[in-house]
């Protein structure tokens, strides 16, 4: 599922492999139903007793969502939402 989103994992660090694009990835654009998956990836680490990785997957897709990509508002407060804490 990461290399879908243009992403990968060492560990717990998650980065963005070098080909990731708007063009092709389009979690990076506003909208669409890839900003769902997101929030529920998050929120199933959290459920699968896995907080460190979701909270390594959420900063990661926040930060790259705001920095080279135009994700809305609205999607990124859901993403900061889906671990029921925030």
């Amino acid at each position: 599922m990461l290399a879908f989103f243009g992403l990968t994992r060492q560990g717990l660090q998650i980065d963005a492999l070098p080909g990731l694009n708007m063009r092709e990835h389009i979690w990076l654009k506003r909208g669409g139903h890839n900003h769902l998956r997101i929030s529920r990836i998050i929120r199933s680490l959290y459920l699968c007793h896995q907080p460190e990785l979701a909270v390594a997957f959420q900063q990661v897709v926040i930060e790259i969502g705001t920095t080279r990509g135009v994700v809305a508002e609205q999607s990124i407060d859901y993403w900061k939402a889906a671990n029921g804490v925030a």
